[in-house]
C-alpha cells in the first residue's frame, strides 16, 4: 500500500474481496471473478509485489495473446516507473520483441502470448499469471506452463495463478 500505485496514480488499496484473493495465492490458484472486477490491476500490482519480495526471481505474464499480455505488464510496469520504485530498475524496461523488465534484485518480469507457445517453452518461472485463462488452450497450460515451473515451482511462493471471468457470467 506504501510503494503500489492503482492505474490513477493513487495509491493501490485493493478492496475486500482484491485482498482475499491477494492473500489466497497458493501454488495452483484460480481467480474467477466477474467482470470489472479489476483482476489485471489486481495481478498486476500482485507481481510488481512478487517482484520486489523476490530477488532471482523468473516471472511471466501469460494472455491469449501477446497483445492482451501487454495490458497487464503496462500495469507491472507502472508501479515500477513511479518515482519511488524507479530505482529498483536494472535498466529501462524493453517493449520487443517481448516485454520485460530487470530489477536490481535479479527479478525478471517477461510477458508472451499463449498464442505463441513455443516462446514459453523452456523457460524457468517461479510465478505465471495467465490473464484471461478461460480463453487459453487447456494443453497451453499443462504441455507449456506447468513444465516452465517443474523445478521453479517448488519454492516458497512460487504459483501459477489463473484469472478469468467464467464463460458467459458477468
Amino acid at each position: 500500500r506504501k510503494l503500489l500505485l492503482g492505474p490513477d496514480g493513487n495509491p493501490f488499496v485493493p478492496f475486500p474481496a482484491q485482498e482475499t484473493l491477494l492473500r489466497g495465492v497458493m501454488r495452483r490458484t484460480v481467480w474467477n471473478t466477474g467482470r470489472q472486477f479489476s483482476k489485471t490491476t489486481t495481478a498486476g500490482a500482485f507481481v510488481a509485489h512478487r517482484a520486489m519480495c523476490n530477488a532471482n526471481w523468473n516471472i511471466c505474464i501469460v494472455a491469449p495473446s501477446l497483445e492482451q499480455a501487454r495490458i497487464m505488464f503496462r500495469e507491472v510496469e507502472g508501479h515500477f516507473l513511479n518515482t519511488e520504485l524507479k530505482s529498483m530498475l536494472a535498466v529501462r524496461p524493453k517493449a520487443h520483441p517481448f516485454p520485460e523488465i530487470r530489477l536490481k534484485n535479479g527479478t525478471t518480469i517477461t510477458a508472451r502470448g499463449a498464442n505463441s507457445p513455443q516462446f514459453i517453452r523452456g523457460n524457468r518461472f517461479h510465478l505465471v499469471v495467465v490473464d484471461e485463462a478461460a480463453f487459453v488452450k487447456d494443453a497451453t497450460i499443462s504441455e507449456a506452463i506447468e513444465p516452465t515451473m517443474t523445478v521453479t515451482g517448488k519454492v516458497a511462493g512460487a504459483a501459477l495463478v489463473l484469472c478469468s471471468t467464467p464463460w458467459g457470467s458477468g
